[in-house]
């Protein structure tokens, strides 16, 4: 009984970590003025994704809104009253990220008052 639960277990998690929805992300940044690409991963764990930077740092999106064509993601800050939103086109294999936030008469650092975000492409592994 206990190599049948064993290898239930085993099988449940291969299945798992197999069948796990990545978006391997990819941003220019010579429109920011920098040389280089940056890298992220998006992947699906359970009802949320988790977002793993170039530098390892990871952030958790909750799934806001899914369908055939589009992924919204979305995670709120603590810091002050925002959210960054991301937008995952599945059928022209693009991304979008930018910040939703209210100055109300203050100054943010490291913020500006306007923001065009981040785009770039994509390769999904399922």
């Amino acid at each position: 009984m206990k190599k049948l639960l064993l290898l239930l277990f085993f099988l449940m998690f291969s299945i798992d970590s197999f069948s796990k929805e990545k978006y391997f992300c990819s941003v220019d940044l010579s429109e920011f003025g920098q040389t280089g690409v940056e890298m992220k991963i998006y992947e699906r764990t359970g009802d949320y994704f988790t977002k793993t930077k170039s530098e390892g740092e990871k952030e958790f999106f909750y799934i806001l809104e899914e369908n055939e064509s589009f992924l919204t993601l979305i995670k709120s800050t603590s810091n002050y009253p925002s959210v960054f939103i991301t937008f995952i086109d599945k059928k022209n294999k693009t991304f979008h990220e930018n910040y939703v936030y209210t100055l109300q008469g203050r100054v943010i650092e490291g913020l500006k008052e306007t923001s065009t975000g981040t785009s770039g492409t994509f390769i999904r592994v399922d």
